[in-house]
């Protein structure tokens, strides 16, 4: 039986991965969340000091970027879990045989004139606080635990435990839009990878079994060409549009949802003038899915339409949002 130890998972990448862990035969996991007013290390090192884990898999992340950059407060505490709280982890992994899987960001670069997807082995040259410090934490593994540890950078995540998530704030903005006849402007110039969170929990998967280590990029595929968030909003408002239409020829939508879907069209959504407003946002930060990990992902497009036809983010979203509007 194979002892893993998840880190985080009261969030929404850490619960997917408890709850994956607790399906596969073979698996005997114990989450942690964070303790309010407590040392993270305070709370983990007990567990790992027994020496009974085989695996530690950290999802624990403070993903507050604008925080990180415009608050003092915020500041310190993304230098604790991002930075800091990473490289004691390695050590004690380290001193107790236990392997650990980590995981990082596309925030660690720049941008910049790129126009191809960055591979593995890039030079990192974040812009902002949020970008170092995740770089600061995977420098600091890689010199205490190289040999144990295996780093997955992944971008724009999303999940069905992610109300904070991209798809879930830009549907509910949408459908607010739409209601009170605005459209929605959207930045043309981030160019990243949206990661499905149950694609990633596959990577973190195969990082285990196969004991993987060293610096990876857990992305799912190009899909043609990478998106911009403009990209990405287009496919989601499309897709809800797509959804009501087919649900209302089957009398399954809400009079709420019949007074915003009808309002939708591709007018609706539009490039934001100026672009991005925050310098320390990566411009171009899409990178290429890691060799190794090619087996755990599809193209980015195929990923987003799964998650929105299981439910993930889907016709009782719709629902639920459109009723808040009209409440």
């Amino acid at each position: 039986m194979t002892k893993v130890l998840v880190l985080g998972a009261g969030g929404m990448l850490g619960g997917e991965i408890l709850d994956y862990f607790s399906r596969v035969s073979g698996y005997s996991v114990k989450g942690l969340s964070h303790t309010q007013n407590v040392p993270f290390e305070d709370v983990v090192m007990p567990y790992l000091s027994t020496k009974t884990y085989d695996w530690c898999i950290n999802c624990a992340a403070f993903t507050d970027t604008a925080g990180a950059e415009t608050s003092a407060e915020k500041q310190l505490e993304s230098t604790y879990i991002n930075a800091v709280f990473p490289a004691k982890l390695a050590i004690v992994c380290r001193d107790t045989d236990t392997r650990l899987v980590h995981f990082s960001t596309d925030y660690v670069f720049g941008g910049g004139e790129r126009v191809e997807p960055i591979p593995d082995y890039a030079r990192p040259a974040p812009l902002g606080i949020y970008g170092m410090h995740k770089l600061l934490g995977e420098r600091g593994i890689t010199a205490a635990f190289s040999e144990g540890s295996a780093i997955l950078r992944t971008s724009w995540l999303y999940g069905r435990r992610g109300e904070k998530s991209f798809v879930h704030r830009f549907s509910a903005a949408l459908m607010k839009a739409l209601a009170e006849g605005r459209t929605l402007e959207v930045p043309d110039d981030e160019v990243s990878v949206p990661t499905s969170v149950k694609a990633l929990v596959g990577a973190a998967g195969e990082a285990v079994r196969s004991g993987l280590s060293g610096v990876m990029h857990a992305v799912p595929l190009p899909n043609c060409h990478m998106p911009s968030r403009y990209d990405w909003a287009k496919e989601i408002g499309a897709w809800f549009a797509g959804d009501w239409r087919r649900r209302k020829e089957a009398g399954q939508t809400s009079p709420a949802e019949d007074a915003v879907w009808p309002k939708y069209s591709e007018g609706a959504i539009k490039p934001k003038p100026g672009g991005k407003t925050d310098a320390w946002r990566p411009g171009y930060s899409a990178m290429k899915t890691s060799e190794l990990l090619l087996p755990c992902f599809r193209g980015w497009r195929t990923h987003l339409l799964e998650f929105l036809e299981t439910g993930g983010c889907g016709a009782e979203w719709s629902r639920k949002t459109c009723g808040i509007i009209f409440s």
